[in-house]
């Protein structure tokens, strides 16, 4: 009975850590900030947006999203490059694999990527730049 106890008690004190880990308030001011600043980046119109999710890991905050967008691919890397540049955005060497179409930009600690997928849509994320684990 007593190691059962025991064991009840250790579990307890993890999932507390755990939970203290994952909603510590420096990770949710960098989630509010990194949804606004998502948000500040405005969808062509007739988009189609296959999903969207914010993923969490201690501090770190991401967002990935897939879109469908009524227009070519020079068209979207257009729409992106004036929509970014005018926001702040600038845009940051990377290299791709040959055949793969993605552009990355940086502002401040956060970096957006935009990729081209086989089925004709299109990745977008966001994250932090700033954390390493």
């Amino acid at each position: 009975m007593m190691m059962w106890y025991k064991i009840s008690i250790v579990c307890f004190f993890i999932a507390i850590l755990g939970y203290l880990a994952w909603n510590n308030e420096d990770g949710r001011n960098r989630e509010v900030r990194i949804i606004q600043e998502y948000q500040t980046i405005q969808q062509p119109q007739g988009v189609e947006v296959i999903f969207y999710k914010v993923e969490r890991k201690f501090v770190n905050r991401w967002i990935f999203s897939c879109y469908k967008y009524p227009m070519s691919v020079d068209e979207v890397q257009r729409y992106y490059e004036e929509l970014l540049k005018n926001g702040g955005w600038t845009k940051k060497k990377r290299q791709i694999p040959k055949g793969k179409i993605a552009y990355v930009y940086e502002k401040e600690n956060l970096e957006f990527g935009l990729q081209l997928n086989e089925n004709g849509t299109w990745t977008v994320s966001m994250g932090y730049n700033d954390v390493t684990y």
